[in-house]
């Protein structure tokens, strides 16, 4: 019964690391599904962001961010690795605009 349960947990889970990917530049963060069902590209400006908060997850060894957009809508970015020095990155870029 857990197998049922937990199986369509874990591949949901590496599909996200094989086919999400993260960049985070200077002026703006882009996010890109390459998945073969579902493709897309989600560019945000740092300007258009209010601000960013932060949850680890495996012992502090990854962490999940959500980041509130300036419009109303927000960003779920989960499982990313070094989510702290990210999110003080993002948080550096937000306040020198």
């Amino acid at each position: 019964m857990p197998t049922l349960i937990y199986a369509p947990l874990s591949m949901a889970s590496i599909g996200r690391r094989l086919w999400i990917t993260f960049k985070f530049t200077n002026k703006r963060l882009v996010i890109t599904n390459t998945s073969p069902l579902f493709k897309r590209t989600i560019q945000v400006a740092y300007k258009n962001i209010k601000e960013i908060r932060t949850a680890p997850r495996g012992f502090g060894l990854w962490g999940d961010m959500v980041v509130f957009l300036r419009d109303g809508n927000r960003l779920e970015i989960t499982g990313i690795d070094k989510y702290k020095e990210i999110a003080d990155h993002i948080n550096r870029q937000i306040y020198t605009l």
